[in-house]
């Protein structure tokens, strides 16, 4: 639970600083999080179940 705090606390802060001072779009940031979410599942579904 520590670590899932610390990386939200981590990505929340560099999402909210970009968007401040850098880019004042961050659909692109969340798609290309969203998609790794969904290709990183895919991958430890795959690595999970290889076995059997």
């Amino acid at each position: 639970m520590l670590w899932a705090l610390t990386i939200g606390v981590g990505f929340g802060l560099l999402y909210y600083f970009l968007y401040k001072y850098k880019v004042k779009n961050l659909l692109p940031f969340f798609l290309v999080h969203a998609l790794a979410d969904m290709f990183g599942s895919s991958l430890m579904y795959i690595l999970i179940s290889w076995r059997k």
